[in-house]
C-alpha cells in the first residue's frame, strides 16, 4: 500500500520540482538582464560625464571604480544617441535648478516631515485632524487622517519627486502643487446618493416641488 501511495506522489513530486526549477531559471534570467541593463547605464553614465568634461579621476572617484576600469568603459561600445539623452537630460535638471525648482522640493520636505509627525499619535490609536489649507490661509478645513490617508499621502509626494527628478514636471511650465492638491487623498469621498435622493436633488435643480 505504501509503494502504492509513493508511486502516486513521485509525480507530483517532479512536477513541484521542476516548476520549482523553472522559477528558479526564471530568477536568474531576470537578475541577468538587470545586470547588463545597470552595467549598459553605467556605460552610457560615464560616456556622458566624460563628455561633460570631468575626468577620468574624477569619474572614477564618483562611480568608485580604478582610473583603468573607467578608461575601459569609455572604450566600450554605446549608444551614442544614449549618452547624448542622458547629456540632455542633465543639462535640463540644472536649467530647474537655477530656475528655482527648489522651491516645490522644500514644500514637499516639509509635508513630509508633517506626516512623520502624525504617525506618533496614530500609533497611540489617537485622533488626528489635519487642516489641508496653508498656514498663511485664514480659512482653516479640517479633516480627519489615518494611517492608510498617510500612506497615500506619501505615495503621492514619492510620485512628484520622481516627476521632479525625471523633469517631467519643470518649475517654470507647471504650477507648484498646493498643500490641500497634495492632501487630496485625506478628503472624504462623497456619499453615494439614494434613488429617492437622485431625484430629490433633480428636481430641485429645475425648480421643481420635491
Amino acid at each position: 500500500m505504501s509503494g502504492i501511495l509513493r508511486g502516486v506522489d513521485a509525480p507530483e513530486q517532479w512536477r513541484e520540482r521542476f516548476q520549482r526549477e523553472q522559477l528558479v531559471r526564471h530568477r536568474l534570467r531576470v537578475a541577468a538582464e538587470r545586470l547588463d541593463s545597470a552595467e549598459e547605464e553605467r556605460v552610457v553614465n560615464v560616456a556622458a560625464a566624460h563628455q561633460a568634461g570631468l575626468s577620468v579621476r574624477q569619474i572614477a572617484a564618483a562611480v568608485r571604480l580604478s582610473p583603468a576600469r573607467v578608461h575601459q568603459l569609455l572604450h566600450a561600445p554605446v549608444s551614442l544617441s544614449a549618452v547624448r539623452a542622458t547629456t540632455m537630460r542633465w543639462d535640463s535638471a540644472a536649467t530647474q535648478t537655477a530656475a528655482g525648482s527648489e522651491a516645490p522640493l522644500a514644500g514637499i520636505a516639509a509635508l513630509v516631515r508633517e506626516c512623520t509627525e502624525w504617525l506618533d499619535p496614530l500609533d497611540r490609536e489617537e485622533f488626528v485632524s489635519v487642516n489641508l489649507r496653508d498656514a498663511t490661509d485664514p480659512q482653516t478645513e479640517y479633516v480627519a487622517a489615518d494611517r492608510a490617508h498617510v500612506r497615500q499621502v506619501l505615495r503621492e509626494i514619492a510620485r512628484e519627486i520622481e516627476g521632479l527628478a525625471a523633469g517631467s514636471t519643470p518649475a517654470s511650465a507647471e504650477p507648484v502643487a498646493s498643500r490641500r492638491q497634495r492632501l487630496a487623498s485625506l478628503l472624504p469621498k462623497p456619499a453615494q446618493l439614494s434613488p429617492h435622493e437622485e431625484r430629490a436633488q433633480l428636481r430641485r435643480q429645475f425648480g421643481l416641488e420635491p
